[in-house]
């Protein structure tokens, strides 16, 4: 009875192993490879899911090598796939640095689908056909770095890397940026090294902080890298970054408290599929997913997927009669190649772009040359958790980033027991220090406005912020330091994050406005000039003879005279002027002639005065002198009238220079200004070299009364925005 059962069991067992090989003869080889630098995560992933589907239209097995170069690999895949062992897809994990490089050339000589997980470039696709690349193109990803520089609003950054190819993964950010005036820096990183220096000079020397920085490194290397920068710099919350890797997302950045960055990162994958992933054998609570992972899991179902859909199409089929894969050995000639090309491959490859699945990328959908389309890129934020949040997307077929979420920057989140520092400069009305018994306290304008604001915020928030002042050394606003890119004063302070906020007088200039951001000015005053009155002069009952000189009016005096007698002598000889006292006598005796010399100096005194007189001259000679003294009368007059205006409004004008224009333009008076400041520069600028005969006495202290000259008026800049 029991050799009985034990016959049944081995032909039960016979039967098994015969169905078992029919149906692994109509179902394709999938082979997976992988190096030692690839992930054990996704080997896992590989053998759980085709041991799955060891009984469906495919099965599969792990090609694992032991070297890593390329070429190594190429030898060693002959004997993998020797003895009816071919493959007829090859999910590639390994990383390949961008290149199709031997495996690839394999796979495309024999027609077998190479499903390659790393990036790669896209310049060979078209030539290399069976190829499948499941990463995002890099020219595709860059576009999504140039979107999101434009969509967090930054117009220059600096690009970190560790190795060359970042040139090539970052190639269209680079030849596509759109700010010429704007060069972009680039900083070589070592891996395995100290990286301090060269943070150092880019954050003090090259001021990087007022870029962003795009971080292009491996994500394992991310923390080191931000370790090193916060010990550069203790201001990190002035500093952003963007991580290019696509695992960055995965990293937390609890173990570096003092990184106050904004970061910023886009990515494939997220963590709402860990239900899945623990159906895989994966706890993602203590192994986070990368990508590669994820898209070893995506390429064994788009092209088992794709399989299923080729041979379920019985026209087309036998299932009996699959021809099996070449083997994958490295040949001597092209000919050799096409002779022993897997004949189904075309089909498989026609499944493969035709095939769209929703993987744990997202879609994967692919183009007539294997490149990758249609698919949405993560955009998420470091918070003040120290995690990433996602915020929104990024979508290639729209190129626009949309935003889902609003997640607050990094930033803006203060540091435990932290104290806002305000720089100023001691400057009355503005800033004074007052020492006294009970302490040392500060008042003036700048003390209240600022009282005002936190007053405002902790009204609108409910957040009460703390604060401090101080001044700033040599009491300077600040002024670029010559052959150097540094700044002194309030605003070199701002610049070496000495302090968060600087409040003075300090005027705006497209210089500074380069350096610091300005708020709305508190108070906006021009160059202003102010002359003492001077003192009116004492009454003076013959000023209405200073129009004229006196050589004038002694001349004015002597013709009068000269004209009178004239004219009593031309009236006295002239036969008209002699005139009938008695007009009804018509035969007088005697003739009557009026002009004495009493009326000769009344009718010269009218007509000076212009009021004309009663009586006039008859004879032509008497009229003719008559008519040119009035007419020398006229000429005197105006010309007392005009000097008579130009002499009272000289006496109401307290200085010619009326603007600042006339103050460059005059040498008489002399005129100071603090040292490089924005009146300074106004000055200097406006000059022309010396054209203008311009002397500025320079002051180094700040002045009041910058001159005297001996009729005691003086020149005051009354509010001087330095």
């Amino acid at each position: 009875m029991t050799s009985i059962k034990i016959e049944i069991v081995l032909i039960l067992l016979e039967l098994y192993i015969k169905f078992s090989a029919a149906l692994r003869s109509t179902s394709l080889p999938i082979g997976g490879l992988f190096n030692g630098l690839t992930l054990p995560s996704s080997v896992r992933v590989f053998e759980k899911m085709v041991q799955k589907s060891s009984t469906g239209f495919y099965h599969g097995r792990s090609l694992e090598s032991s070297v890593i170069d390329s070429y190594s690999i190429s030898l060693e895949m002959c004997p993998f796939t020797s003895d009816n062992h071919g493959i007829a897809a090859l999910i590639d994990a390994r990383p390949t640095d961008g290149i199709c490089d031997t495996i690839c050339l394999l796979c495309n000589r024999y027609n077998v689908s190479h499903l390659s997980i790393g990036w790669e470039t896209t310049e060979t696709l078209p030539t290399d056909l069976f190829t499948f690349q499941y990463h995002p193109p890099p020219d595709l990803i860059s576009k999504a770095y140039i979107e999101l520089i434009k969509f967090l609003q930054w117009d220059k950054f600096t690009i970190l890397y560790e190795s060359e190819k970042s040139f090539k993964y970052l190639e269209e950010i680079i030849n596509n940026w759109g700010n010429p005036n704007e060069p972009i820096l680039f900083r070589k990183l070592d891996p395995e090294g100290d990286n301090r220096e060269a943070f150092k000079e880019l954050i003090k020397v090259a001021h990087m902080n007022y870029h962003i920085i795009i971080l292009d490194c491996h994500f394992s290397n991310v923390h080191k890298y931000m370790m090193e920068i916060t010990q550069v710099e203790n201001s990190t919350e002035y500093l952003s970054f963007i991580l290019t890797s696509l695992n960055a997302y995965s990293l937390n950045f609890h173990e570096i408290p003092a990184l106050m960055a904004n970061v910023s990162t886009l990515h494939l994958t997220t963590h709402i599929n860990d239900v899945k992933w623990k159906d895989l054998g994966i706890n993602t609570d203590n192994e986070p997913i990368q990508l590669e992972t994820a898209l070893v899991a995506d390429a064994i179902n788009h092209v088992g997927k794709a399989i299923r859909g080729m041979m379920g199409d019985s026209r087309s089929f036998n299932f009996m009669n699959i021809p099996p894969p070449p083997e994958l050995c490295v040949r001597g000639s092209k000919t050799d190649y096409e002779e022993v090309a897997w004949p189904l491959g075309n089909e498989l490859r026609a499944a493969l772009t035709q095939t769209t699945i929703k993987g744990f990328t997202g879609f994967i959908d692919f183009d007539e040359f294997g490149k990758r389309k249609n698919f949405h890129l993560h955009f998420s934020k470091l918070d003040g958790n120290s995690r990433f949040v996602s915020a929104g997307s990024w979508d290639s077929r729209t190129n626009i980033i949309t935003t889902e979420r609003i997640v607050n920057d990094r930033s803006k989140v203060l540091k435990p027991n932290s104290k806002i520092r305000i720089a100023t400069k001691k400057d009355l009305p503005y800033f004074e220090i007052v020492e006294n018994s009970n302490g040392t306290f500060y008042r003036g304008f700048v003390v209240d406005l600022i009282e005002a604001i936190f007053k405002q915020i902790k009204n609108e928030t409910n957040i009460e912020l703390e604060y401090e002042f101080y001044k700033v050394a040599d009491n300077k606003l600040g002024n670029p330091i010559p052959e150097s890119k540094k700044w002194d004063g309030i605003i070199g302070d701002l610049i070496e994050h000495k302090a968060e906020l600087g409040v003075a007088d300090l005027t705006v200039t497209a210089e500074r406005l380069a350096a610091v951001d300005f708020s709305t000015p508190f108070m906006v005053l021009g160059v202003s000039m102010l002359f003492k009155q001077t003192e009116p002069p004492p009454p003076d009952m013959f000023s209405f003879m200073k129009p004229l000189s006196l050589d004038v009016w002694l001349y004015l005096a002597t013709t009068f005279i000269v004209i009178s007698f004239i004219l009593l002598i031309c009236a006295r000889m002239s036969l008209d002027d002699w005139v009938n006292p008695h007009p009804c006598n018509l035969e007088p005796e005697n003739l009557q002639n009026i002009w004495s010399l009493y009326n000769c100096m009344w009718l010269n005194v009218g007509a000076i005065m212009t009021q004309g007189c009663d009586i006039l001259p008859r004879g032509p000679g008497s009229r003719w002198v008559v008519g040119m003294w009035w007419f020398f009368s006229m000429i005197v007059t105006a010309s007392y009238m005009a000097n008579m205006s130009t002499f009272m409004r000289n006496n109401r004008r307290n200085n010619d220079i009326e603007d600042v224009k006339a103050l460059s333009e005059q040498t008489k008076v002399s005129y100071g200004a603090v040292q490089n400041s924005a009146t300074y520069k106004l000055f200097k600028v406006n000059s022309h070299e010396d054209l203008l005969g311009i002397r500025m006495t320079l002051f180094i202290r700040r002045f009041r009364w910058s001159w005297t000259r001996p009729d005691h008026r003086y020149l005051r800049f009354p509010m001087r925005m330095e």
